[in-house]
């Protein structure tokens, strides 16, 4: 990564556990940086709720990414362990014009749209009037 440490350390905020406020934080964020590199998440609430605010995601490449982030639309995808790739995508958005960036929440939003409560609902209905039924 090009950028110093204290240039890092003014653009990157550490949140942990969990926060009240996570909106107002949601609604300030340029990305979300899901740092899970060793023990996949298994669906990922956390990159979903900020993909819902329009928040692009950089993840690594293993669990729920993978149905959340398509790489290169609404966020970026590194391969696990590879802190030279993570830096690498971390570079690219950095560098993204405005005008890419805007896409980039627009898909996110678009996306997280598919894992609404309502749609997810409907997905279970079908299911178990499938399993229901007679065949």
């Amino acid at each position: 990564y090009k950028d110093n440490k204290s240039q890092i350390d003014t653009n990157i905020r550490h949140i942990k556990g969990s926060r009240k406020n996570i909106h107002l934080a949601l609604s300030i964020s340029d990305a979300l940086l899901s740092l899970s590199n060793k023990r996949p998440e298994g669906f990922g609430l956390t990159m979903l709720e900020a993909m819902s605010h329009g928040v692009p995601i950089i993840a690594c490449k293993h669990g729920g990414a993978l149905d959340l982030v398509n790489d290169n639309l609404n966020g970026f995808l590194y391969e696990p362990g590879s802190n030279e790739d993570f830096a690498k995508k971390l570079q690219i958005f950095l560098e993204m014009n405005q005008e890419n960036r805007s896409r980039m929440r627009a898909a996110a939003l678009s996306h997280s749209k598919k894992f609404s409560s309502e749609v997810t609902i409907q997905k279970l209905i079908r299911i178990y009037q499938n399993l229901s039924s007679p065949k």
